[in-house]
């Protein structure tokens, strides 16, 4: 009888159409071992219920990924009791030379924060780019995510935008930054249908509402205007922007953030909502209309602060 099990093309994926179980370069066990035993993989699914607790992410809102580093990587190769394999590349909207070969761990499209610690290997995956920087497979995880009969299912429909944002900031980061953190926090949200969409307005507000959120975002956040969520737009502009900020704003859709490490991605989303929540308090208790509180630290108050704490304030958003 002939063998119909898929076998590995020269490009180390299973045949298109053809990945399943079957496929020898898909051990779909190795990644079960990777999310329960590393360090990074822990970290991962901590800061993911963590931030689920924190009321961020309802139904199957928010995403998050993490650029493996070559240690993590070389974990995951000894987890494996089959040669790497895995879905068919997909291409990228843009080339990220940046990250060729880089493995992501990320969420999975359609999953729920709050399931992530019961269901690691269904909500979660890693995906590997290509060696060119040009598209991007699966390679483990995502289980019961895919097409019935297949291993594969997706990472989050706004990978694009996590692409982008990790090719620009590993870029001016000199390699440090590692995790890319999208969340939907109420306050920040609320925030955009009060403040104009305005980076420097924004920034000002947030610094003035919470002093030592200078620490987090001394170069303040950058703001976009509405776009379509998941659009190739968005991923652009998106990382455009972090070429100068840290954390970006989506009005009525939520916050991107990049940091260099998973703890740093939270830590920034946690600050710039506490900061909009005080903003938002302090609004609607004076029954305020100026975007600026009439009660509020001064610019020469920050200056000091950022001299004291050693920070280097965005002086393009001060007076």
């Amino acid at each position: 009888m002939q063998d119909t099990r898929a076998t590995l093309t020269a490009e180390g994926e299973c045949p298109i159409g053809q990945e399943s179980d079957d496929c020898p370069g898909f051990d779909r066990f190795a990644f079960a071992r990777f999310i329960a035993n590393q360090e990074c993989a822990q970290a991962f699914v901590g800061v993911v219920d963590d931030a689920w607790l924190q009321g961020w992410h309802e139904s199957n809102g928010g995403n998050l990924s993490y650029r493996l580093r070559e240690e993590e990587r070389d974990a995951y190769h000894r987890y494996l009791e089959k040669p790497l394999g895995g879905s068919k590349w997909t291409d990228l909207d843009c080339s990220v030379p940046e990250l060729a070969g880089e493995y992501f761990l990320v969420t999975a499209a359609g999953s729920h924060f709050r399931t992530v610690r019961r269901k690691s290997s269904a909500t979660t995956g890693l995906v590997e780019i290509r060696g060119d920087g040009k598209a991007w497979r699966v390679i483990g995880g995502f289980e019961g995510q895919g097409v019935v009969g297949r291993s594969f299912g997706k990472p989050t429909s706004e990978f694009a935008a996590h692409v982008a944002v990790h090719a620009a900031r590993k870029r001016i980061s000199q390699g440090r930054s590692r995790a890319v953190y999208h969340a939907h926090p109420a306050q920040v949200i609320a925030l955009t249908a009060v403040l104009p969409q305005d980076s420097r307005t924004v920034s000002r507000i947030l610094w003035k509402s919470l002093t030592e959120s200078i620490l987090v975002i001394p170069e303040g956040v950058g703001v976009l205007p509405w776009m379509v969520p998941g659009s190739g737009g968005l991923a652009q502009a998106t990382s455009a922007l972090m070429e100068k900020h840290a954390a970006v704003l989506w009005p009525w859709h939520g916050l991107c953030c990049a940091a260099d490490s998973l703890e740093g991605a939270f830590g920034l989303v946690h600050t710039i909502e506490k900061a909009s929540s005080i903003y938002l308090r302090a609004r609607a208790a004076h029954k305020q209309q100026e975007d600026e509180l009439p009660h509020s630290i001064s610019d020469a108050q920050l200056l000091e602060a950022a001299q004291a704490f050693g920070v280097a304030l965005n002086k393009d958003f001060l007076a």
